[in-house]
């Protein structure tokens, strides 16, 4: 069937649209924007703005919706990191805020839980600041012992980072900011019922796919019952496994077979609900799937196992 959501800017540029059966990671490009948000900046695409006064109202009406004592619009989770560590070593001080990075003279120590280096780790010092470690990796006892021998005159603030990602940062035009503020209502008014779509969906993938000789094909409904992470959103996924040897086809195989045609598909392949299984898996992130996708992912997944279980 056809792929209704190729672009022709992209094909003019000879990079392929992608299916996006995976996840929200920005390294693919985050979401598809719903068309009242790309009305809302296109709307204010046309006008000038004080941006001082737009931050101001759209940090506002962020807080009030999010139910939060304060908030502030940043380009991704990277960039809130790094204004928040320089808020703390500059605070108030215009002139300190001019020679960050140069952090002389101030306090410019983050103290970090060992075992919480991430991607995101390098934000923690991208203003100036040095990373301090403390206590064990790999341990849940309290670390207070560790972190009062650790503070100091030149600690500015402590970190904990409870994330498996990384944002890019940049500057963000102010389309973006109404979009974001327009898109954040629309998920706060309609944001309970897209789980149940998502399950239907997900349901229906499950039974279509349940066909195939020697694959498991089971729901991960990331709600009260199981989550495959403590802090997946409530999103519910398909997971796909199977015997290597008995198929003829990894985990990686079958990421080729999947990106080969066009479009090509991003299936998820990051492991948080069983360490220790022998089998084959992928996952396919419901989220992002609109209706002709979910048919192409399944066609495409029904052939390529079919063609190599027939080996």
């Amino acid at each position: 069937m056809s792929y209704p959501y190729r672009s022709r800017v992209l094909d003019r540029l000879g990079v392929r649209s992608w299916i996006n059966a995976k996840n929200w990671s920005t390294n693919i490009g985050g979401n598809w924007i719903d068309d009242r948000v790309l009305d809302a900046m296109h709307e204010v695409a046309k006008t000038f703005v004080d941006m001082h006064d737009l931050y101001a109202k759209a940090d506002a009406r962020t807080a009030q919706l999010c139910s939060a004592e304060e908030a502030h619009i940043t380009t991704g989770a990277g960039a809130a990191v790094e204004l928040a560590v320089a808020g703390c070593m500059a605070g108030s001080d215009y002139g300190k805020w001019m020679r960050l990075p140069d952090s002389g003279g101030m306090r410019d120590e983050v103290l970090l839980p060992r075992g919480h280096y991430i991607a995101y780790t390098p934000q923690w010092k991208a203003a100036g600041a040095r990373t301090v470690e403390y206590g064990l990796a790999g341990t849940l006892k309290s670390c207070k012992k560790e972190i009062e021998a650790s503070i100091t005159d030149r600690t500015c603030c402590l970190s904990y980072t409870f994330s498996y990602n990384d944002t890019p940062r940049g500057d963000l035009p102010f389309e973006q900011i109404v979009g974001f503020v327009t898109a954040l209502e629309i998920f706060l008014e309609e944001g309970d019922g897209l789980y149940d779509e998502q399950l239907k969906m997900a349901e229906g993938m499950r039974e279509k796919l349940s066909g195939l000789a020697g694959i498991a094909v089971s729901i991960i409904p990331n709600d009260e019952s199981y989550h495959e992470h403590p802090m997946m959103p409530h999103v519910p996924r398909v997971l796909i496994e199977w015997d290597a040897e008995e198929i003829g086809l990894t985990s990686e195989d079958l990421d080729v077979h999947m990106a080969e045609e066009d479009p090509p598909v991003f299936l998820r392949d990051v492991h948080y609900f069983d360490y220790y299984t022998n089998k084959q898996w992928r996952l396919i992130d419901t989220f992002f799937l609109r209706p002709p996708e979910v048919e192409i992912v399944v066609e495409r997944l029904e052939r390529v196992f079919t063609r190599h279980r027939r080996r």
